[in-house]
């Protein structure tokens, strides 16, 4: 999976109309914390059971959204 960069200019903001639609998908970080859960060994297991009950409770983050409001309605279940 890529890492997005974050850059700050004061040139744009929330207002600002950009030729592209943003899109958010978790699928590939959902997939991973599936693989944990099952992976015998895995560290992870316990904190992967919670993230997919998280999912589980919300799932319009298992789907493609367009609307950043989403990451704010649901940032206790994204950012735990």
């Amino acid at each position: 999976m890529q890492y997005v960069r974050y850059v700050k200019s004061e040139g744009y903001n929330a207002d600002t109309e950009l030729p592209f639609e943003i899109r958010y998908n978790f699928s590939k970080l959902i997939a991973w914390w599936e693989q944990q859960l099952t992976e015998p060994g895995s560290f992870e297991a316990d904190r992967a059971a919670e993230v997919l009950k998280r999912v589980a409770s919300n799932p319009i983050l298992s789907q493609t959204f367009s609307d950043p409001a989403i990451l704010e309605k649901n940032k206790e279940d994204i950012y735990f």
